[in-house]
């Protein structure tokens, strides 16, 4: 009996060594080749976290990490995200961090803070902080010129902190800063029998107030929505005027109307109440300057935001990663965020110059459509000498009665704040669609219309020094100057569907407010939509999309 059961007997054993020996050496060969293998992966592997570390160093001294596109830097995510350094804006931020989000951004188009606040300074740039209290300061207001001091702890908040110089709150002072148009001076062109044409001043305008724009105001509130337009002419056909007057001043009130609402009365809704006497702050006085303050009240959160940064697309699909991609400097740039609040003025939501992805649903998107926005625009003239102011000083409104009704509401509106500001300065206005065909002027062509309309009152007065003309519809990031109550259109439904939150995409803005066209509207609702931001950012769960 073999002595090797375990073995092969058709092998003799010198096979079985050579084979046993090959598969040692290859056993061993093999195991080099994976030990050189993994080391290699080794090697290559940390090398890789070099570079990737190497990367991540170099985008964070960018401010961000690199993904997708090579020329595109996602910035570190935020907590919440604003579009817009406006009232409503800066509001928003101070109450998110006063709440406990310090995590947050503020992205402007512009290269100041303010919004639709402009100050241009004697002796600043736009918007300078610098120049508030300065008393040789004297600012130009291109936007809003005065703060109502009847809704909201606007002024109150401005003062406390130190942001406004404190004014003495004395009835007699508050009394100066009134928007007051039954006090105004009011002129009429007429033509004499033999064809002769002249301007009166007219000395009694209580009668035409209480007669004619009195029983006007009745006629109205008897009936159902109607545009300004319908109902006056409705008023004229149903009513006989007395001569020429009467109609020549329905037609400036009808002017008036479309300055203080900025839209046509073609399209504003009868149900609008007439405010011809307002209590108001006017800001524009030296050391002052409504852009200027809100300068002053960004930069205690200035490291928040980024100017001339102009957003292109909000992706809010993923409610907790939301990418904003905006355009500064020529190039892209994306930042993620968890909440986006949007105060960007309705005109631009219109205008469709921000991509939204997904597309708004339908109730927002048709409120956005279909809601009044309008235009108001100024000319703002000074003098040097103080000698060449040769309207009445004391009366803050001018107001012109043309001749018919064509020529009505093209800059016969003038504000006077020659007593505040210390120096001769007229401001015209011009509301509604004369506003947009007057854009189309160039500043010589509307000069010319604004001075022959104050030549027919103060035939003596003098070219201005200094002129500046806005043309708030042809501003990118602003595409008019406010929202009004369109006819036919329920407010109160519209203001809140646009103000009504998308996922985590909350909306604020002088728009979404009770009142519109108001500074304290876009302030209260920045702070609105930042409590309900900070709420659902502090508790997620108990808080659900």
């Amino acid at each position: 009996m073999s002595i090797l059961p375990v073995l092969n007997r058709s092998q003799s054993p010198r096979k079985r060594y050579r084979r046993n020996t090959r598969s040692f050496n290859f056993s061993r060969r093999s195991k080099r080749i994976i030990f050189h293998h993994r080391v290699r992966s080794l090697l290559l592997f940390l090398l890789g976290l070099i570079i990737i570390q190497s990367s991540f160093l170099v985008c964070k001294m960018m401010g961000g990490y690199m993904i997708g596109e090579y020329n595109t830097i996602v910035l570190t995510e935020y907590d919440a995200v604003i579009i817009g350094a406006g009232w409503a804006g800066l509001k928003a931020a101070q109450t998110l961090l006063d709440s406990g989000i310090s995590s947050i951004l503020i992205l402007e188009a512009n290269g100041y803070a303010g919004g639709r606040a402009v100050s241009i300074n004697t002796d600043g740039p736009i918007n300078s902080p610098g120049v508030v209290g300065s008393p040789n300061n004297l600012p130009t207001e291109l936007g809003c010129e005065w703060l109502y001091i009847t809704s909201g702890n606007m002024e109150n908040d401005l003062r406390s902190n130190g942001v406004m110089p404190v004014e003495p709150a004395k009835k007699n002072d508050r009394e100066k800063y009134s928007i007051d148009f039954y006090n105004a001076q009011y002129y009429a062109q007429t033509v004499s029998a033999d064809g002769i044409h002249e301007t009166k001043r007219i000395e009694n305008i209580s009668r035409l107030q209480t007669e004619i724009w009195g029983k006007f105001i009745k006629d109205k509130s008897s009936v159902k929505d109607k545009s300004y337009a319908d109902a006056m002419e409705n008023h004229k056909k149903k009513n006989t005027l007395k001569g020429k007057l009467p109609e020549q001043y329905l037609n400036l009130m009808n002017s008036i109307i479309e300055v203080e609402y900025a839209g046509d009365s073609s399209a504003l809704s009868s149900t609008e109440s007439i405010a011809l006497r307002s209590h108001v702050h006017y800001m524009a006085v030296p050391g002052l300057g409504f852009g200027n303050i809100a300068g002053k009240y960004a930069e205690q959160f200035k490291s928040k935001i980024e100017l001339n940064a102009k957003v292109t697309k909000i992706d809010y699909e993923d409610e907790q990663n939301n990418i904003i991609t905006y355009v500064k400097d020529g190039k892209t740039k994306k930042v993620s965020t968890q909440a986006v609040l949007v105060t960007v003025p309705l005109g631009v939501l219109k205008a469709k110059t921000i991509e939204f992805v997904p597309s708004f649903p339908e109730w927002k998107q048709e409120a956005i459509d279909n809601m009044g926005f309008g235009v108001l625009n100024k000319c703002v003239m000074s003098w040097n000498n103080p000698g060449d102011a040769v309207w009445p000083v004391d009366k803050f409104w001018l107001e012109l009665i043309t001749l018919n009704e064509a020529s009505s509401d093209k800059w016969t509106t003038f504000f006077n704040p020659t007593q505040l500001k210390k120096i001769p300065v007229l401001v015209g206005f011009i509301g509604g669609q004369a506003a947009i065909d007057a854009e189309s002027q160039t500043d010589d062509e509307i000069l010319d219309d604004v001075m022959k309309n104050l030549k027919s009152m103060y035939p003596t007065i003098t070219k201005p020094n200094k002129v500046v003309i806005t043309r708030w519809l042809k501003e990118d990031t602003a595409r008019g100057s406010y929202a009004f109550k369109k006819v036919n259109r329920v407010w109160m439904e519209d203001i809140k569907n646009l103000q009504r939150k998308t996922k985590r995409l909350w909306f604020a803005g002088e728009a979404t407010y009770r009142t519109p066209g108001t500074t304290t509207g876009a302030w209260n609702t920045g702070e609105t939509a930042a409590l309900a931001m900070a709420s659902v950012l502090r508790n997620p769960i108990l808080n659900p999309i």
